[in-house]
């Protein structure tokens, strides 16, 4: 793993790298066992490594 696949997206970082909207963002979360799992930053916050999005997304494309 390198230096970039430990960052870490934020909700709304990670809706805007995906071109979509939070709620589009939600929506794939809940309907896509693919999508990369979330983990807690906070009692609030979650997060997403970057490595598991880009790996989903090479999956997509693939698909």
């Amino acid at each position: 793993m390198n230096r970039d696949d430990s960052i870490i997206f934020r909700k709304r970082p990670l809706a805007q790298h995906l071109g979509v909207s939070i709620s589009t963002l939600d929506r794939l979360r809940a309907t896509d066992p693919t999508f990369p799992q979330e983990f807690r930053l906070g009692k609030r916050a979650i997060g997403f490594l970057r490595a598991d999005v880009e790996r989903w997304l090479a999956s997509k494309r693939t698909s």
